[in-house]
């Protein structure tokens, strides 16, 4: 496992399964970024089937955050893939965008200053 590659696919925004399969690689990753887990592992790893796999694979590929090479056992059966890990390409995430990084998009933080939003003459119960 390469340290630097985890800490790497952890920080890539992406959705749910692409990330969770980049995360897997990225454990199995050696010092130099390469890994060669087979589907199967990938399913075990990951707990997303097959065809998700292939999908976020072939995602990963096109936002050029691995490269896929064909391995072969002998000169005519096909192996599991080579993949090498583009550590360090990809942009991190941001958080919660630009600016205040600690609080969620959309929340207010109390004040107890009281409801000034309510219309005149309504009470609330307590």
């Amino acid at each position: 496992m390469s340290v630097e590659a985890m800490t790497w696919a952890f920080t890539v925004d992406l959705p749910p399964c692409p990330k969770s399969v980049l995360v897997a690689l990225a454990n199995r990753a050696d010092e130099d970024g390469y890994c060669w887990p087979g589907i199967g592992d990938l399913e075990r790893r990951t707990g997303w089937n097959a065809r998700s796999i292939q999908r976020a694979l072939r995602l990963l590929e096109e936002e050029k955050l691995i490269v896929v090479a064909p391995r072969f056992k002998d000169s005519k059966r096909q192996d599991s893939n080579l993949y090498c890990l583009a550590v360090g390409v990809a942009r991190p995430t941001t958080g919660c965008g630009e600016g205040d990084l600690q609080s969620p998009v959309g929340v207010t933080h109390r004040r107890g200053e009281g409801d000034t939003q309510s219309p005149v003459g309504v009470t609330h119960r307590r």
